[in-house]
């Protein structure tokens, strides 16, 4: 993983000092509702400056290489606002579903959607790079390959 995006909207412009990080999913509850566990790793605290009113997509980065990417590994992403000079809106996507949208006030993680009514989930994601080395393709003749298959 190399880059986590936030989506946020602001009213004027402002300054804040955040960080990304990157948990294992646990699940001490439900089977089928993953919860914040412990970092794997984290960006750093990097200090984003918004220009200006509007909605914007913060890319900060980060290094967390070859995460496990099939199943049963899961991973939830986390961001935190250490500072700021102005309020700073998060974007939702105006479909909130339990167990996955999280935050913690310093009590425990609470899912924002059952415990606070948020009206969607928080809009972030991450690119990642590929740790896996590729398959090769093998150079054969579709006659060949319908050998390997002939009854």
């Amino acid at each position: 993983m190399n880059t986590v995006h936030v989506l946020l909207q602001t009213a004027v412009a402002c300054s804040l000092l955040m960080s990304v990080d990157v948990e294992e999913a646990i699940f001490p509850t439900d089977p089928n509702c993953p919860e914040p566990g412990s970092e794997w790793c984290n960006s750093g605290l990097y200090l984003v400056v918004l220009p200006g009113p509007g909605a914007y997509d913060i890319g900060l980065p980060i290094d967390c290489p070859c995460l496990a990417v099939f199943p049963p590994y899961k991973y939830l992403l986390s961001f935190r606002f250490e500072a700021a000079n102005a309020p700073v809106d998060l974007i939702t996507d105006n479909f909130p579903s339990p167990c996955t949208s999280w935050n913690n006030w310093g009590l425990g993680w609470k899912d924002l959607v059952v415990e606070y009514g948020f009206p969607g989930n928080l809009s972030f994601y991450a690119d990642a790079d590929c740790c896996e080395p590729t398959i090769p393709v093998e150079g054969k003749t579709w006659g060949a390959i319908k050998q390997l298959y002939k009854q």
